[in-house]
């Protein structure tokens, strides 16, 4: 099977890891996902991209501050 990332079609069941959009579970999902977002930056003329999803939503967001780094929160 040939896959093009540029026409990849992501579905938010199949390819997005625990329903986050910013976790894919195969590299054609995430390669669409770069696409996507690049189209997205160039089209706002934009040059970064902030990943909402990932690490803590404020200050007192104890399981975001852990987790960013390591999946169950714990250092290994």
């Amino acid at each position: 099977m040939d896959v093009n990332p540029h026409t990849y079609q992501l579905d938010p069941r199949k390819d997005f890891y625990r329903g986050v959009p910013s976790i894919l579970n195969s590299e054609e999902a995430a390669l669409a996902y770069c696409f996507k977002i690049e189209a997205e930056l160039t089209k706002t003329n934009q040059s970064c991209f902030h990943d909402k999803d990932f690490g803590p939503k404020d200050d007192d967001d104890l399981e975001g501050n852990a987790t960013s780094l390591y999946f169950k929160g714990v250092k290994p």
